[in-house]
């Protein structure tokens, strides 16, 4: 049964190069479950997805996108999936957009139910972590643009580059700076896995996107890499909820330590 492309103006978009459908099932089914009725597309590479996983995402309606090209690009796939998010949104005409990672993320609302003002919405992750006393963040800053370009932010909150959410003027005008800072980095540090989120806090801190507005973890994703355990819990009534009893629109990274039991939770609805 079809349950997504009902309503033409909004999109969720992500690559999942790599993934198969059982990978990709907490994604795509707990986006269904919460109502959503928009557009799906999911980048993959038909060289290394199996013909019944393709099939089984066509079956939901997710727009199923080739990407190959992103081999010959002198970048990993982290960084090379903006340029075609960029190509893919540029053919279409949606009017709202959420840019997202998919194997380890999912859905506990419609994600566009924001109820937040603003072209454009980055997520924080948990504060008690900073782009300078994280190890991965500050190396990808650093990598990218320098020791000054680090200096800048260091004591700043993470921004997870992994969702990005907005209205076409805000995305498209994120997507272009995001790879202009791209073409004035090391070129060698494009390689490097996670690169995008260096260039990702640069750009979110640094300001260059106009009616962007930062929101922080959990009010509406709950990015939970960084995040104690005892800030999140399996629920009744959703698959977790956070200790203030709220329940986020997204979880991401909750196959991090040390959120086992929602790990579990997702797979058990999900898996």
């Amino acid at each position: 049964m079809t349950a997504f492309g009902r309503d033409p103006g909004r999109v969720v978009i992500g690559a999942a190069v790599g993934y198969g459908y059982a990978d990709l099932k907490p994604f795509v089914l707990s986006l269904a479950d919460t109502g959503y009725d928009g557009h799906v597309c999911l980048l993959v590479s038909r060289a290394e997805t199996d013909t019944d996983s393709i099939a089984a995402l066509q079956a939901l309606g997710v727009d199923v996108e080739s990407f190959e090209t992103w081999r010959f690009m002198p970048m990993c796939v982290h960084l090379a999936r903006y340029i075609k998010y960029f190509e893919y949104l540029d053919g279409h005409s949606f009017e709202r957009v959420m840019l997202s990672d998919t194997r380890d993320v999912v859905f506990q609302k419609d994600p566009f139910d924001i109820g937040l003002p603003g072209d454009l919405h980055y997520f924080a992750e948990d504060r008690g972590v900073r782009i300078g006393n994280c190890r991965d963040n500050s190396n990808w800053v650093r990598s990218a643009l320098g020791q000054a370009a680090l200096d800048a932010i260091a004591a700043k909150a993470i921004s997870c580059s992994g969702i990005t959410l907005g209205n076409r003027r805000g995305i498209m005008r994120y997507l272009i700076t995001m790879l202009q800072l791209a073409g004035q980095a090391d070129a060698g540090s494009l390689r490097i896995d996670g690169i995008d989120q260096g260039l990702h806090n640069v750009l979110v801190h640094g300001g260059m996107v106009d009616g962007a507005l930062l929101v922080e973890n959990a009010r509406h994703v709950n990015t939970m890499g960084h995040l104690p355990g005892e800030a999140i819990r399996v629920s009744d009534r959703a698959i977790a909820e956070n200790a203030d009893g709220t329940v986020s629109a997204v979880l991401h990274q909750y196959d991090y330590d040390p959120h086992q039991a929602i790990h579990d939770a997702v797979r058990r609805r999900y898996g």
